[in-house]
């Protein structure tokens, strides 16, 4: 109940606190190395 009742205090820190978890997650995504298409050997 705790994190509720910051919520609800303090509106602007979660507001903060979300951006701040979408934006790590964007900066993790566009690091990601992934090959369109990768080099795949068959046995």
């Amino acid at each position: 109940m705790q994190l509720t009742r910051i919520a609800v205090a303090r509106p602007l820190f979660i507001t903060m606190a979300f951006l701040a978890v979408i934006v790590f997650g964007v900066v993790a995504y566009t690091r990601l190395n992934v090959d369109l298409l990768p080099k795949v050997d068959f046995p």
